[in-house]
């Protein structure tokens, strides 16, 4: 007898058939189209914890499809059902999964630059959105899950979306700008936070790679 797998037996599966017949059956009997039957029973695996634990390789196996069909699922089912998701709540999900070891950023201390996978193509999406709206404009290369940012920016997102973080960062550099005149500091203070940012980094110099682990810190509430 072939394993049950998509039986969780923890009371999601009676929600699942009947969040399925209200939606199927909302236009008539047979009038949801194929596509959106697929977003929909992706959506409710997803969300009654049966792909839970399982990385994006292991799910487009099990599904038998392939990962750029995965992500697009991932991205279609979320825009279908997640009617309060906020983009802000997104980036610091991801930065508690930075804190917590479960994405490990790469720091290349030469080229000044940060290396990230995000796995999560929603997460992707909204961290892409977040760098848009700071001015900057991602290179994606090959990799659709690989993200590489000069460091001032991926401490500008950090800085952006967490006033504690900001108020961290910003104490612990301000000695880097005693120096400045005040012409100097009123321009710093007019500019764009990426600019601010690269900045203070400049003037800081090693100082600023040791002050990450304290954002993650902040960040993830450890």
């Amino acid at each position: 007898m072939a394993e049950k797998k998509y039986i969780a037996n923890t009371g999601n599966d009676s929600l699942f058939a009947s969040e399925f017949l209200d939606k199927y059956l909302s236009l008539g009997f047979g009038n949801l189209p194929k596509k959106e039957i697929d977003i929909l029973v992706f959506g409710l695996l997803n969300r009654c914890g049966y792909l839970k634990g399982k990385n994006n390789y292991e799910i487009a196996r099990e599904l038998k499809i392939d990962e750029n069909r995965l992500r697009r699922l991932f991205l279609d089912s979320s825009l279908r059902t997640d009617s309060g998701h906020n983009f802000r709540d997104s980036i610091k999900a991801l930065y508690k999964d930075i804190a917590g070891k479960t994405i490990k950023p790469e720091i290349d201390d030469d080229k000044k630059t940060v290396a990230l996978l995000i796995a999560n193509p929603v997460q992707k999406r909204d961290f892409v959105y977040a760098l848009r709206l700071l001015g900057y404009a991602l290179n994606e290369n090959l990799n659709p899950e690989r993200v590489e940012l000069p460091l001032h920016v991926f401490v500008a997102v950090f800085w952006e979306y967490n006033d504690d973080v900001q108020g961290q960062f910003t104490a612990q550099m301000t000695e880097t700008l005693k120096t400045q005149t005040t012409r100097e500091q009123a321009a710093f203070e007019a500019q764009p936070v990426l600019a601010k940012v690269e900045k203070i980094l400049s003037v800081a110099g090693p100082v600023a790679i040791k002050t990450l682990p304290v954002l993650l810190k902040l960040i993830s509430g450890v």
